[in-house]
């Protein structure tokens, strides 16, 4: 898990490697859960934008 200092709403991240992860923004009162299986590892990047996705869709719903 792994928490974003930078960002005032202080949203927390973590993932798994076969394409899991979970995204909480407790200032925006959001969590999203993202169940997956992927048959092999999946590269980082993948998480980034998984991340990027979760911050905006939780700052456009504030």
């Amino acid at each position: 898990m792994v928490t974003d200092l930078k960002d005032p709403h202080r949203p927390c991240f973590g993932s798994g490697i076969h394409g899991q992860s979970v995204f909480v923004d407790p200032v925006a009162s959001v969590v999203i859960a993202q169940h997956a299986t992927h048959p092999v590892p999946v590269e980082g990047k993948y998480f980034d934008d998984i991340n990027r996705a979760c911050k905006a869709i939780a700052h456009a719903l504030m």
